[in-house]
């Protein structure tokens, strides 16, 4: 580099140096926001598996032989017709809550 090209150089930054340190406190403030985000993921990350567990979930999965479609479940369970009313479904008497 020149002599007369740092001497620009010097120059530049001087004039311009309120806006090279708030970029620079920008940059800074946007690394710890960014590390926090990704700390916080980490932490949810590990712990939501765990809450999870520890409530305790149905160990069970149920399978169908067949898909049923929105036809037959409406026909074997008569409380879908009061959510299609916009009723309340909690006075029904389904088979399935039995």
């Amino acid at each position: 580099m020149t002599p007369l090209l740092l001497t620009k150089l010097l120059r530049d930054l001087r004039a311009t140096w309120d806006r090279i340190a708030l970029m620079t406190l920008a940059l800074c403030i946007t690394l710890v926001m960014f590390s926090g985000v990704l700390y916080t993921w980490g932490v949810i990350s590990r712990e939501l598996p765990r809450a999870y567990v520890s409530t305790n979930p149905a160990s069970a999965t149920i399978l169908l032989d067949r898909a049923l479609d929105a036809g037959q479940i409406f026909q074997h369970n008569p409380c879908f017709e009061f959510w299609l009313e916009g009723s309340s479904p909690w006075h029904c008497a389904s088979p399935f809550l039995d």
